[in-house]
């Protein structure tokens, strides 16, 4: 009965620590659904985990981050994510659609403040395309631990 108990005890260690640093995908996508602004629409999409079962996360940030453009992982990211981001907008909102953006996503505590390259303003028409990279971090919040049952 020890042994059973120990190994149940071991067993639920390693599920906790493994949904913590687990990226929930839908919970990200859900949540990017509400911060994006109207008008934008996420065209590319390539999300990562940073640290898999049992892997020192401070290693696998250190490989992730030399391969990602949005640099040294902060302390607590357990993934990132790298988006293409366009839209149509009236002739004057030139760069107003970037700065929603960034606004919508920093005020998630899933998402650390994102970057934001290769901003593109094209007119179409009346209106004018805007289109740009952004690349951010996913914090603890974006974790199956933090998420379960939500």
């Amino acid at each position: 009965m020890v042994a059973i108990t120990n190994e149940l005890r071991v067993a639920k260690g390693e599920v906790s620590q493994i949904s913590a640093t687990a990226v929930d995908w839908s919970a990200v996508v859900a949540q990017l659904q509400q911060r994006i602004p109207a008008g934008l629409a996420v065209t590319t999409f390539s999300g990562s985990s940073l640290a898999a079962a049992g892997a020192p996360a401070a290693a696998a940030a250190a490989a992730t981050s030399a391969n990602n453009p949005a640099g040294t992982a902060p302390a607590g990211a357990i993934g990132t994510l790298a988006l293409g981001v366009s839209g149509a907008f009236p002739s004057s909102a030139h760069f107003d659609p970037v700065a929603q953006w960034i606004d919508g996503l920093t005020v998630s505590t899933m998402f650390s403040p994102p970057g934001v390259a290769a901003v593109t303003n094209a007119p179409s028409g009346a209106n004018t395309t805007v289109a740009f990279q952004s690349n951010l971090w996913l914090t603890a919040n974006s974790s199956l631990s933090k998420n379960a049952g939500s």
